[in-house]
């Protein structure tokens, strides 16, 4: 365990499970303008695609602070290599599940979704629902390949997403004390 301070909000947190201050990385995630897009908000009317989708729960809508704060400190980064973009995965926030998927050509859910994806995590964050089985099998693939450690050899720490080889207090600038 490697506890630093974030620059940001002065709030401690693990470096050796997550590579960027958790609070502040919900407030951003929460901050942004399409968190949750048309296709995957219960809200919207439903309707027929012909492509398999996801859909949040109302209660992910209602608490999606304490979801997304409990995701940002318990969850995994990934680099997504199709879209060359980071995603953060969380199996089971708040151990509840996080959504519901509707098959191709269907317009209502027909099943739970037991896991948080975060994509483009670092850029235009979105959230949907994942099934953690299908996204297992999508990392064996090779579709989402995990962060890595920082590059100093005495380090455990998870290295910053991005184009970093290092974590947050062995870059520079420090983004950590």
């Amino acid at each position: 365990m490697s506890v630093l301070t974030c620059r940001a909000c002065g709030r401690p947190w693990d470096a050796a499970t997550a590579p960027r201050c958790p609070l502040c990385l919900a407030a951003r995630w929460l901050a942004a303008p399409d968190l949750i897009l048309d296709k995957h908000d219960p809200d919207t009317p439903p309707f027929v695609s012909d492509h398999y989708r996801s859909l949040v729960t109302r209660e992910f809508l209602e608490n999606r602070r304490a979801y997304l704060e409990y995701a940002a400190a318990h969850g995994s980064w990934y680099f997504q290599t199709f879209y060359q973009t980071w995603s953060h995965y969380t199996p089971e926030p708040l151990g509840r599940s996080p959504g519901v998927g509707i098959a191709a050509g269907e317009a209502e859910p027909s099943h739970g979704l037991d896991a948080l994806l975060v994509a483009d995590a670092l850029e235009d964050p979105h959230v949907f629902a994942v099934d953690p089985i299908r996204f297992l099998d999508r990392i064996d693939a090779g579709d989402f390949v995990p962060l890595k450690r920082c590059a100093d050899p005495a380090c455990d720490n998870l290295r910053l997403p991005g184009h970093h080889s290092r974590c947050a207090i062995h870059t520079r600038p420090r983004l950590a004390d």
